[in-house]
């Protein structure tokens, strides 16, 4: 799992600082990351989402400073990840942001570093990485798990009975051959196959791997 800690220690930052204060704010969990752009000047911000680090610069507040501040309320009440600001029109935090931020244990951060698409790429790398260990990690644990938890009958009592009777795992081979010499290996039919009944033995001897090869 990826976590605030995580990002923050990505080589892409130069600096970081904390905004407000926050219990436990390195240890929040990130699922992914996204950017606030023009969001703010259409009030819509439903489709951020709890665990979303976000990253913007607020440019817009140089002309609407008011929807700075309902940017970063409304993304704090949304419970994302964290909130990075790059210190380009505004420096600092708003008194009610401060509060909010520290009351919801949402942490805000200004930060100098790389383009946000580079640092967006290498956050989003890092927890694409984490995801892809992760199914690797369930994939090996199912497979290790004993053969009763990886596969259970359904229970239902008109299941069929399962056989005892002992099985010829020979059988596919042979329905292969046998589609084989019928059809020909462009599929198409070919010669009437031959109705002389021949001896078991010759028979099996005609179907086998050792003398058959595809």
């Amino acid at each position: 799992m990826i976590t605030v800690r995580n990002v923050l220690e990505l080589p892409v930052f130069d600096n970081v600082r904390l905004a407000a204060p926050c219990e436990r704010y390195l240890d929040r969990p990130v699922i992914n990351c996204g950017t606030l752009e023009g969001e703010p000047f259409f009030h819509d911000y439903d489709m951020f989402v709890p665990g979303e680090f976000i990253f913007t610069s607020l440019g817009f507040a140089q002309i609407h400073p008011e929807l700075a501040e309902e940017a970063m309320l409304a993304l704090i009440e949304r419970d994302v990840a964290a909130l990075a600001i790059k210190p380009y029109a505004i420096k600092d935090l708003p008194d009610t942001v401060r509060q909010a931020s520290t009351r919801r244990g949402v942490p805000v951060f200004f930060y100098d570093g790389r383009y946000m698409e580079r640092i967006l790429a290498s956050a989003m790398a890092l927890i694409d990485s984490d995801a892809a260990d992760s199914g690797r990690s369930q994939l090996i644990d199912q497979l290790l798990a004993p053969s009763d938890e990886r596969q259970r009958w359904p229970r239902s009592s008109t299941r069929s009975p399962v056989s005892t009777a002992p099985r010829c795992n020979a059988l596919p081979f042979v329905r292969l051959c046998a589609t084989w010499r019928c059809c020909g290996p462009s599929g198409a039919a070919s010669a009437k196959p031959s109705t002389t009944t021949q001896p078991a033995s010759k028979r099996w001897a005609e179907l086998s791997p050792a003398s058959t090869m595809i």
